[in-house]
C-alpha cells in the first residue's frame, strides 16, 4: 500500500468514522 492511499484511507476514516481498511 502506497503512502498517498494510506493517507486516503485515513482522510475517509475521519469523513465517515469508519475503522481503517488497512490489513
Amino acid at each position: 500500500m502506497s503512502t498517498i492511499d494510506s493517507l486516503m484511507r485515513g482522510k475517509e476514516v475521519i469523513d465517515t468514522g469508519a475503522p481503517p481498511s488497512v490489513p
